[in-house]
């Protein structure tokens, strides 16, 4: 058995299929540069832009691209999802997401849905002695964009909070093998995915418990 690098995700909603679809003539779609977002055009998964001359681009994503505060208000405009994290949070985005570095935790809320889920970082141990709970560091971790990052949060281990437009995740990224390589999540509330695999993307074996992930 391996042991490697947790990721823990929680994802907001679902994928939604989409098709592309061009109001421009094919030999004009490289050639003219769009004037504008037309924001009143806008969809969850698609984007129309001005081409001039009566001429229009749409842009369309497997995925949402815009988001609403208010998913039950048919007014209000589409807007761009920026994830951003800002004093610890991120707002622009199809949930709300508030991380408490004490504890190495963040909570997520579906602006769709009202769901709500918690997950921290509970323990990391050695393989050898899973019982055995290694003290983690009390450092500050740095904000770089849309992660947050506590260096060695354990003795080569570092830690990795990271926010997507449709799911925020921690990640575990061991950085010598005598680190310890065993980490324990706890975890409340719903949509919340178990992913282990290596550098390679090699898949992993993950033990779960009720409300928990090792």
């Amino acid at each position: 058995m391996r042991w490697l690098p947790l990721v823990v995700a929680v994802v907001v909603g679902a994928l939604l299929a989409s098709t592309i679809g061009l109001s421009v003539p094919a030999t004009a779609q490289l050639s003219v540069p769009p004037l504008g977002d037309i924001v009143a055009l806008r969809t969850e998964t698609s984007r129309t832009y001005d081409l001039g001359g009566g001429l229009r681009r749409i842009e369309a994503s497997v995925g949402p691209v815009h988001y609403k505060d208010n998913y039950d208000d048919p007014d209000e405009p589409w807007k761009s999802i920026d994830t951003t994290i800002v004093d610890r949070q991120v707002t622009k985005a199809p949930y709300t997401l508030v991380v408490d570095i004490p504890s190495r935790s963040f909570t997520v809320t579906d602006k769709a849905t009202g769901d709500t889920t918690l997950v921290r970082l509970d323990s990391i141990s050695e393989k050898k002695s899973p019982s055995s709970r290694i003290g983690l560091s009390p450092s500050w971790p740095e904000t770089l964009g849309n992660e947050i990052i506590w260096r060695d949060v354990a003795n080569g281990v570092d830690l990795v909070l990271e926010a997507g437009g449709t799911w925020v995740r921690f990640r575990r990224i061991i950085k010598d093998e005598g680190a310890p390589q065993l980490a324990t999540f706890a975890i409340e509330g719903k949509n919340v995915r178990y992913l282990a695999h290596d550098a390679y993307g090699e898949a992993l074996e993950v033990r779960t418990k009720i409300g928990r992930a090792s």
